[in-house]
């Protein structure tokens, strides 16, 4: 944890040590031990620009406590002039944070957790991060700092290089029951943090395509695989498949989305 960047003295970094409990965990402990004024929170696999958090402090410090401050982000494997960073839909000005909640979900698109700068009020208000989820708690807890922020703006002269091609423990058995279940109550929890604040007919396209995620990831017609349907059911919504405009998307135009998934599993079985 890094204290007073402002370069007085009695800065540096600070090392906590607790038992292994999950990412979740070492951030809330990391919350709990933190004095400064902002928050940044990194993972392993994170490497930012050189600037980073200067551009985005100024900004926040020229705004209210309620703005987040977002930037670009890009993966790399051995080197990060790899990084590219290729143009996305969410690098943008947002007067209503919700709304890049929204987009995110119905494109599937995301911000690395490293890509935020939030002040420690609106930290305080979106409280600390969800124990009961082993992946995407990263997603519910920055769809409450989303609900709660008053505006987001994007800085593009900050980068975050995310480091791919390793094990990863958010990753791993990631088509496990449990690691299934987890997710399918994520995102639960997410539609109900967007539905308290818009019943859009865009927020509910954006919920039912993780929903349809889950499908996709899940056993044919396994209790996963039907909740997560039923899911979508109660939106008044029918499940298509979540990524538009892919080859699969479109043998879903001809035959239907849950008959490919079945399609699938048969040759899956045959195949083992």
């Amino acid at each position: 944890m890094l204290t007073n960047l402002n370069g007085g003295g009695g800065g540096g970094v600070k090392v906590f040590s607790q038992p292994n409990e999950g990412a979740f965990s070492a951030r809330n402990r990391a919350l709990k031990e933190s004095t400064g004024e902002y928050i940044m929170f990194m993972d392993c696999d994170d490497f930012i620009s050189h600037h980073k958090v200067q551009r985005q402090i100024e900004i926040l410090r020229e705004n209210d406590p309620y703005t987040i401050v977002s930037c670009k982000w890009d993966t790399f494997y051995l080197n990060i002039e790899e990084s590219t960073f290729p143009k996305r839909c969410v690098y943008k000005n947002y007067h209503t944070p919700i709304d890049m909640l929204i987009e995110m979900l119905n494109k599937g698109e995301m911000m690395l957790i490293s890509c935020w700068m939030i002040s420690r009020e609106l930290i305080k208000g979106a409280g600390y991060w969800d124990c009961r989820f082993t992946i995407n708690d990263d997603g519910v807890y920055f769809s409450k700092v989303l609900a709660l922020a008053s505006k987001v703006i994007f800085c593009p002269e900050a980068k975050v290089y995310y480091r791919r091609g390793h094990a990863s423990l958010s990753t791993y058995d990631i088509f496990s029951d449990a690691k299934l279940t987890s997710l399918l109550e994520s995102y639960k929890e997410q539609a109900k943090i967007l539905f308290a604040q818009t019943t859009s007919a865009e927020a509910y396209k954006g919920v039912a395509r993780n929903f349809a995620l889950v499908m996709c990831k899940a056993q044919f017609n396994s209790q996963i695989y039907r909740e997560a349907k039923n899911e979508i059911t109660k939106l008044g919504l029918e499940p298509s498949h979540p990524h538009k405009g892919s080859k699969a998307d479109r043998i879903c135009s001809i035959i239907g989305f849950e008959n490919f998934l079945r399609l699938r599993n048969c040759i899956c079985k045959c195949g083992n």
